[in-house]
């Protein structure tokens, strides 16, 4: 999906969604935070008529629980110089904002969750 795009992964079976949270952040970034660093904005049932792993007509139904994470600026630099580059691009973590969404043709659902996570902006 065009604009798809954040910090994610698997729930365990034995973590709680705030361990989970940190873990997959942690994975993914190399930065370690504290679990209370993370505010739960959204749980979300997504159902899509495809998905990218085989097979790929079967469709995707999935719960998401959605934090968000103010980063300071050193750690926005540690996190982007330690993101896997075959999973992200090499920009790092770049900020983003409704017109940028608009531009890449990212999907309504994605722009009023955006409405949604950032209603001041």
């Amino acid at each position: 999906m065009s604009g798809w795009w954040w910090i994610g992964g698997k729930m365990q079976p034995h973590e709680t969604k705030e361990e989970s949270v940190t873990r997959c952040f942690s994975r993914e970034t190399q930065l370690v935070l504290p679990r209370n660093r993370f505010t739960l904005k959204a749980v979300i049932d997504y159902r899509w008529k495809d998905r990218a792993q085989e097979p790929r007509n079967i469709g995707c139904h999935m719960l998401a629980y959605t934090f968000t994470v103010e980063l300071t600026t050193e750690e926005l630099a540690f996190a982007s110089e330690n993101l896997d580059t075959a999973e992200y691009a090499k920009d790092g973590l770049l900020e983003f904002d409704r017109e940028s969404l608009i531009k890449e043709g990212v999907i309504p659902p994605i722009l009023a969750f955006y409405d949604y996570l950032f209603p001041e902006r």
